[in-house]
């Protein structure tokens, strides 16, 4: 979790005040958020919070990735949805449980 923090948490200085993030850099920013949080929650053991020491940084990691997601995930939707494509044409509409990610995305500001 910590090295985790370390390295998003600069991501998302470098994103959290940008006026015109590019689609394709959301995207992108998006996959490695999803793919390196995946990946500790992996190895995380799941313990109820009162077994765990009182420094565990699952919850800093949650809410960093949260932050993160929530501040790429339109423009990175909006890249995916321009290029992505099935083999019957465009990609179908998100299942609403797409917007129950992180405690609920602004389903307004992700449009197509």
């Amino acid at each position: 979790y910590e090295k985790f923090i370390g390295v998003f948490r600069e991501f998302f200085h470098l994103v959290e005040n940008e006026d015109e993030l590019e689609p394709v850099q959301a995207f992108q920013l998006r996959i490695l958020l999803i793919h390196q949080y995946r990946r500790i929650l992996l190895k995380d053991p799941n313990l109820p919070f009162e077994l765990l020491p009182s420094n565990w940084l699952s919850i800093n990691a949650r809410n960093l990735s949260s932050n993160l997601y929530q501040t790429v995930v339109a423009a990175g939707e909006e890249f995916f949805m321009d290029i992505a494509r099935t083999s019957e044409g465009s990609m179908p509409p998100v299942h609403p449980q797409f917007y129950k990610r992180f405690g609920g995305l602004r389903q307004e500001e992700i449009s197509y």
